[in-house]
């Protein structure tokens, strides 16, 4: 309960219980309280390679589970596709339709961040991109850094074989929302 009201003083949402009747004005005009992202899927040139490395990120780096593994020929969803959950999300990979090399600056997804639960979770996650990620095509862009995002901010950085980048970091309390002038911001 308490992160529930914790959640809606974030969002500037009403006190209420879920489920309680509201005027149709209260309803206008109160905003729709989002509960995370619930999937990213992720375009991919190479399945065999990509599956291989989201297996070992997402299965035995993270900890989730593997709800859909069908990426040879013949799969029930008319193309390949593997998907895992875990973490209140989910991700997943199908094979992208051009082999046109991906690029964070280009329309689209400029990168996916994974936020972990401690600042030594940022380092582990490090070692074990490093260790088993590497070989399978991933590449380190910066090791795990303090960032000025929010007081104890760590981050790393990482790209998939594709070039997508993945970052995982470490965002204590309740980070931005909970100072009253983002450091990041005050230079602006």
């Amino acid at each position: 309960m308490e992160e529930v009201a914790m959640n809606r003083g974030e969002r500037g949402g009403s006190d209420k219980e879920e489920g309680a009747e509201e005027s149709a004005a209260d309803t206008e005009s109160k905003s729709i309280a989002m509960n995370g992202v619930a999937h990213v899927v992720l375009s991919v040139r190479d399945m065999a390679a990509s599956a291989a490395f989201y297996r070992e990120l997402c299965g035995r780096i993270l900890g989730m589970v593997c709800v859909l593994d069908h990426i040879g020929p013949g799969s029930p969803y008319g193309s390949p596709f593997l998907y895992h959950v875990g973490g209140r999300t989910a991700i997943g990979i199908c094979p992208a339709r051009s082999q046109t090399p991906h690029s964070q600056w280009n329309a689209g997804l400029h990168h996916v961040c994974l936020r972990l639960r401690s600042r030594q979770e940022v380092d582990r996650f490090h070692g074990r991109f490093v260790q088993t990620l590497v070989p399978l095509g991933g590449r380190v862009v910066h090791g795990p850094e303090d960032g000025e995002w929010a007081p104890g901010y760590r981050s790393a950085l990482f790209e998939d074989p594709d070039g997508i980048r993945i970052e995982v970091n470490f965002v204590p309390l309740r980070g931005l929302l909970g100072m009253e002038k983002p450091a990041l911001f005050a230079k602006l």
